[in-house]
């Protein structure tokens, strides 16, 4: 690419992604070669437009168990990223990645600017990320990964197939909810907020390669359910860029 491209002096510039779903396999046919080559022209694009945070919005990996090629792209971006400088990164976990495994490094890749989260911590304050720092913020991001059911609900005897849905609609809205909460201080501050998720939206159209979340759509929410505070909603999952109901602060982007 050419030379990068000027902004503002008092511009932040925030790249959104998601879905990379390193490891993929097309058939008996690694991916790696297409992989390599999107993760190179990544690190050209954040260059090119002097992007100051990478956002991914969860599946970084196509399995929970990745292959060690897809392990090593993922750090050798990371490390290509820390050397290119100028730029934080934010990750998610999605619903293919191993909370686990994406935690596991996550203070070593603190030092590299990477922020992890692969699980929802005990705290919803623990998600929020101030950009570029806690002392001169210009963003704040809410930094909610995929959130499983454990992350929702308490199950219940007897509970139908409605109830156990409900209940996990309502599990979503609240983590938000308190997201918002948590981030008052700083939006009265007047920081803008920014929110991540890995999930459906209804309404929104999906491609065919995406594998449902939850059987039956369960835990699909609407636009409605985050709260107006955030300012951006950066949405994996669906493998299309494309706004959530209308909304366009709400959006979604992948590979």
């Amino acid at each position: 690419m050419d030379a990068p491209i000027p902004k503002p002096p008092d511009a932040y510039r925030v790249l959104h992604t998601a879905d990379w779903h390193l490891g993929k396999m097309l058939g008996e046919h690694p991916r790696d070669r297409e992989h390599a080559a999107f993760l190179s022209f990544l690190l050209d694009t954040i260059r090119h437009h002097a992007v100051d945070a990478l956002v991914v919005a969860g599946d970084i990996f196509d399995s929970a168990n990745p292959p060690q090629s897809a392990v090593a792209q993922y750090y050798n971006f990371l490390s290509a990223l820390f050397r290119q400088g100028g730029c934080t990164v934010i990750i998610v976990g999605g619903n293919h990645d191993s909370p686990a495994h994406l935690d596991a490094p996550r203070q070593l890749l603190q030092a590299l600017g990477a922020h992890v989260l692969g699980a929802l911590p005990g705290a919803i304050s623990e998600t929020l990320i101030p950009l570029p720092n806690a002392q001169a913020p210009r963003l704040l991001v809410a930094a909610i990964p995929f959130l499983r059911d454990r992350d929702l609900r308490t199950g219940l005897p007897g509970q139908s197939s409605a109830e156990i849905q409900q209940a996990l609609v309502d599990g979503i809205r609240q983590r938000y909810a308190s997201a918002a909460e948590a981030a008052k201080p700083w939006k009265d501050r007047g920081v803008p907020l920014m929110g991540t998720g890995h999930l459906t939206v209804l309404g929104a159209r999906s491609s065919d390669s995406e594998r449902d979340i939850h059987v039956g759509g369960l835990g699909a929410i609407d636009v409605g359910s985050f709260p107006g505070d955030f300012d951006y909603i950066a949405l994996g999952h669906l493998h299309r860029p494309q706004g959530g109901g209308g909304r366009a602060t709400i959006d979604r982007k992948s590979t």
